[in-house]
């Protein structure tokens, strides 16, 4: 009885040890699969986006020089800075979650804002390279967008947002359809005339309310007043799911929502 006992142990740790061991490796499996996810997300924003940048705004290669040489602005006004802006706080929310789910690092919020910053900056030493000058003010744009995704980090219910949304729907399909039959190419610089950038204060009930600046034409910025029903908003707190994280994602950073703009001049 004794033996047959011991015998039935001896079974059930065999049995109960194989499915740790299944376990653990199934475990690791899944762990090295996001870890090369996470380093070729690196890799891609370190090498193939520079290289996309430079095959569609400049089709050519650079010649290396020093960025820092070539200071200078080439389109001084407001809403090009606040791209910059939302772009960089974007990168950093994207980094955040690469470095926190994908990586399993200790310390996401500081690497986050070290990898926003160094690749801004470095996309800022590509357009000097090519010739568009390193501008001080984009750069002052990227550092204060990454000071401002870090905090929506730090502080998710902050209720302010900083946000690229459509002024003219009209002219933004038109441009797509461009897009879609001629390239991008053609078309890089001239969407500041058919976007905006608002600034807004998000209420709980998901309405919002702020400031909004466009460009009126090249030399001339355009600022309103802007409201609206935030409908990704509403969606998200209505219901958990999945679908909660892309969608706050963009939403933090975009609007396509139901709105009203008054433009001042």
């Amino acid at each position: 009885m004794k033996f047959h006992f011991l015998i039935s142990l001896l079974i059930a740790s065999s049995l109960y040890g194989n499915v740790k061991n299944d376990d653990i490796t199934q475990h690791k499996k899944i762990n090295a699969l996001y870890t090369t996810t996470g380093v070729s997300l690196l890799a891609f924003q370190f090498v193939g986006i520079p290289l996309l940048d430079i095959a569609i705004n400049y089709r050519e290669l650079p010649e290396l020089t020093n960025p820092f040489r070539h200071v200078f602005e080439k389109e001084p006004f407001i809403e090009d800075e606040l791209w910059h802006f939302v772009g960089a706080a974007s990168f950093t929310d994207l980094n955040y979650y690469l470095f926190k789910h994908l990586l399993n690092s200790e310390h996401p919020l500081i690497l986050s804002g070290i990898t926003s910053f160094s690749f801004w900056t470095g996309m800022e030493c590509v357009d000097a390279i090519m010739g568009n000058g390193f501008s001080l003010l984009d750069e002052t744009g990227n550092i204060a967008g990454i000071a401002f995704g870090l905090l929506l980090l730090k502080y998710p219910d902050f209720p302010f947002r900083v946000r690229i949304g459509v002024k003219n729907w009209n002219e933004f399909l038109r441009a797509t359809s461009r897009i879609a039959s001629s390239g991008l190419h053609g078309e890089i610089g001239s969407q500041y005339n058919y976007m905006k950038v608002e600034f807004v204060y998000l209420f709980p009930s998901s309405l919002y309310s702020g400031l909004a600046v466009s460009r009126k034409d090249r030399k001339q910025n355009q600022f309103g007043i802007t409201s609206g029903f935030d409908l990704i908003d509403w969606l998200v707190k209505k219901k958990n799911g999945w679908w909660n994280f892309p969608l706050k994602l963009f939403d933090n950073h975009f609007s396509v929502n139901l709105e009203l703009t008054i433009w001042l001049n």
